[in-house]
């Protein structure tokens, strides 16, 4: 069921930004996302089983601004882009929508860290196995896929890939000033 969550996920955002708008919404999250995918890749912050952004992240968080400024041009909404995750609170999980009708089935920020715990304890050494631990179990970006099964996206990201995408976010705020300024 995991292994086709990301096909469901992007089917069920354009049906999002469907219902929420017309086929022109739907034209700038792909222009958008196009760039997006373009630029993290140009800047080597894309691949998630490295604890980067990837296609299913990278659409949650596109998808989620066109919804928040759904008359934005695609300029505007790639400054947003920039802006917006540069300063969001990762303590808070971007979602798009709830799950509902599933119960207690959907994502869960303890059961999450308890799968990477058990994920991590049983691949550190146990020299550095606290040290380790600390830098690689919290959950630095959450970001959730809509529908069931609720997935978090970004759960390979540790405090090392999270300082690398923030500053490839900083460099991306800087160009765009720069190119259109």
């Amino acid at each position: 069921m995991f292994s086709i969550g990301g096909y469901k996920s992007n089917k069920l955002i354009l049906e999002i930004l469907e219902i929420n708008g017309n086929n022109k919404l739907i034209i700038k999250f792909r222009i958008v996302l196009k760039t997006l995918k373009y630029w993290a890749k140009g800047n080597f912050i894309y691949g998630g089983k490295y604890g980067f952004l990837n296609g299913s992240s990278l659409s949650i968080l596109t998808a989620k601004l066109i919804l928040l400024f759904p008359s934005g041009s695609v300029p505007f909404l790639l400054e947003k882009f920039f802006f917006v995750y540069l300063n969001w609170n990762w303590k808070y999980p971007i979602k798009i929508e709830k799950l509902t009708n599933f119960g207690s089935q959907g994502w869960n920020y303890n059961l999450d860290i308890k799968s990477k715990n058990n994920l991590y304890k049983n691949n550190v050494e146990e020299i550095n196995k606290k040290r380790k631990l600390k830098y690689l179990i919290p959950m630095f970006m959450t970001i959730i896929t809509p529908g069931y099964p609720e997935q978090n996206t970004m759960f390979n990201v540790n405090l090392s890939t999270f300082e690398i995408i923030q500053r490839g976010l900083i460099k991306g705020k800087l160009i765009y000033i720069y190119i259109f300024n």
